[in-house]
């Protein structure tokens, strides 16, 4: 599994957005911000990768919903890396507290809301290649503009 990148027209109105597949091979000093949540595994003993996230503060992950509905703060970790999953020098962080959006509407197919806050038990060491996404300013509207997704997938398929 690789850190991928898929450029495309973001619309508001429409949909748009394709997976990453058909999308590009990056690198975390392209896309500095994306970290990979992993979660716990009691049954085989292993963190195991399960979302995407974007570090939007030293202490602070932005993610999907439903990727953390169901979890517990105990059983998952966010992890900065090179890009690589089976990075040799991954740095681990445990998680704090989860923050769901109060109207995420969990089981809905278009998952409205489908954003967490993941609160970090210590800072992050931006130091090296990992860093802060640039955020919007309230207000931006960025309908019909063309914009860059990041993720964790496959980027062909097969």
């Amino acid at each position: 599994m690789y850190l991928g990148v898929l450029i495309n027209k973001l619309s508001l109105f429409g949909n748009s957005l394709s997976r990453i597949i058909n999308g590009q091979v990056t690198t975390t000093a392209s896309h500095p911000h994306q970290i990979s949540l992993q979660r716990w595994s009691s049954t085989y003993g292993v963190w195991y990768h399960t979302c995407g996230g974007s570090i939007i503060a030293d202490t602070w992950i932005v993610t999907a919903a439903h990727c953390v509905d169901t979890a517990t703060a105990s059983v998952l970790q966010v992890v900065l890396n090179d890009g690589r999953l089976n990075d040799p020098s991954s740095k681990a962080y445990g998680v704090a507290k989860i923050v769901l959006h109060p109207n995420y509407n969990k089981g809905s197919s278009a998952y409205p809301n489908d954003i967490a806050l993941l609160q970090l038990t210590s800072s992050a060491d931006l130091s090296g290649v990992n860093g802060i996404i640039a955020l919007a300013n309230n207000g931006e509207n960025f309908d019909g503009q063309t914009c860059e997704l990041s993720g964790w997938g496959h980027i062909e398929t097969g």
